[in-house]
């Protein structure tokens, strides 16, 4: 089952990236980092569809490394202690 907040987020953040996508063409200067603005919120919408629906409380998401291009990140869950 979804936890109740994933939905609205993901849709918050499509919409976003989306956005994004848009303004490329009223802003061509900043295109190039519109688009990969808009990918990282791709990714991190793929991110959150693939997380469990159930994370326990107090589990917190850590980068598992630093990200090398600025848009990439990988993630893993750091049980509470």
């Amino acid at each position: 089952m979804a936890t109740p907040i994933r939905e609205p987020f993901l849709a918050y953040v499509l919409v976003h990236a989306q956005m994004l996508r848009r303004q490329r063409v009223t802003a061509p200067a900043a295109a190039e980092r519109l688009e990969a603005h808009a990918q990282a919120l791709d990714l991190l919408a793929e991110l959150v569809r693939s997380l469990p629906g159930s994370v326990s409380p107090g589990t917190t998401l850590l980068p598992a490394h630093a990200p090398t291009d600025g848009c990439h990140l990988s993630v893993r869950a750091e049980p509470p202690r």
